[in-house]
């Protein structure tokens, strides 16, 4: 089972999105000269997709809301469980932290950000000497994130290369359409937490088997090779 279509278009942009911001902002700030105009449209291109990820993170929030996501394969640990539920957290809430900052930094400096040329709101105040304080706190929360984003993926390739859990697969934009494109082997997460899937080793009533072995039967028949996304 995949996340809906949606999902995985602004999944997929913001991570383009953000690996951009990355690279623009460590340029600024570490290899591209100071009032020069590879530092102006860098900072012009940096506030223009920053504006446009706020956006994506609105959008993102609402599909979240409104599309369920597919349950975590059954084999997962609790404590990775509760792991990847943290991270995904963070994944929502570093973003915007870091984008309001970042929109903060400039208004304070006396600067007002653009997208694509067209003039955001200016929402906060004049405050040059707090400037540096803010504009550390945008730079240091975003490298952050990145250490959450790389935990994220090593994660993800840690359940599919070394556990062969189906999670990758769950994220990639390939497959038939629907978002149902593969049987599920999971179980949510409240049946987990109750145990009401069986998933606790209870007897089969139509084979006898216990949950967990018709748990691995089912991953060993679907090939294990699939590609998934926690």
């Amino acid at each position: 089972m995949k996340y809906a279509l949606p999902a995985r278009l602004i999944h997929w942009l913001m991570a383009i999105g953000f690996l951009f911001m990355w690279v623009s902002g460590f340029m600024i700030g570490n290899v591209v000269e100071e009032d020069t105009s590879l530092e102006s449209l860098l900072f012009y291109l940096h506030f223009t997709v920053a504006v446009t990820l706020g956006a994506l993170l609105v959008l993102r929030i609402a599909v979240r809301l409104t599309h369920r996501a597919p349950p975590l394969p059954a084999e997962i640990r609790p404590i990775e469980r509760t792991g990847a539920h943290l991270a995904h957290a963070a994944l929502y809430a570093l973003p915007a932290v870091i984008i309001t900052l970042g929109w903060c930094s400039s208004n304070i400096g006396g600067h007002l950000a653009h997208w694509f040329g067209i003039e955001v709101p200016k929402i906060f105040p004049d405050a040059k000497e707090f400037d540096g304080l803010v504009e550390g706190l945008h730079m240091w929360i975003a490298y952050a994130m990145l250490a959450v984003a790389l935990a994220h993926v090593a994660g993800a390739f840690k359940h599919r290369w070394i556990d062969g859990h189906d999670v990758i697969h769950r994220m990639t934009l390939a497959g038939k359409k629907g978002g149902n494109d593969e049987p599920s082997t999971g179980v949510n997460d409240e049946d987990y937490r109750t145990g009401s899937a069986g998933w606790c080793g209870g007897a089969d009533r139509a084979g006898g088997r216990s949950s967990r072995g018709l748990h691995r039967h089912r991953w060993q028949d679907q090939g294990q090779g699939l590609f998934g996304e926690p």
